[in-house]
């Protein structure tokens, strides 16, 4: 173990039970924040690839089969293609009349809460 590490372990141990909450809490934002902008990039992948396929008239296969249109368009590094990076599967919401909406349930894994992550598409 270097000084370093020592040092940040000593600092670590120091603290009390409320700054290891709150440096754990900020730690956690901040892996979500980075995470999020994966799970964005990922939705414009998605979109796009959506875009073109409907210009082959594919629209009804994509609704059938959401999953299998994700995991052939998606290059997830390992992991289900069809899951954002917090486990929840990629949905195709068709229930606009304008815009198809691909979304991510986001960090809370809930339906309808502010962080939802979304790419819209026009119908």
């Amino acid at each position: 173990m270097n000084l370093n590490n020592l040092m940040a372990l000593s600092m670590v141990a120091g603290m009390g039970a409320t700054q290891k909450d709150a440096f754990s809490d900020t730690a956690n934002k901040l892996v979500d924040t980075a995470k999020s902008a994966v799970v964005q990039l990922e939705l414009k992948q998605i979109a796009s690839a959506f875009t073109i396929e409907m210009a082959f008239d594919k629209l009804p296969q994509i609704t059938r089969d959401f999953k299998g249109f994700v995991k052939e368009n998606i290059d997830s590094s390992g992991r289900e293609p069809y899951e954002d990076l917090w486990g929840n599967d990629y949905f195709l919401d068709t229930s606009d009349k304008e815009f198809f909406y691909i979304c991510s349930l986001g960090p809370d894994g809930d339906d309808g809460t502010d962080d939802d992550l979304c790419a819209k598409v026009r119908k």
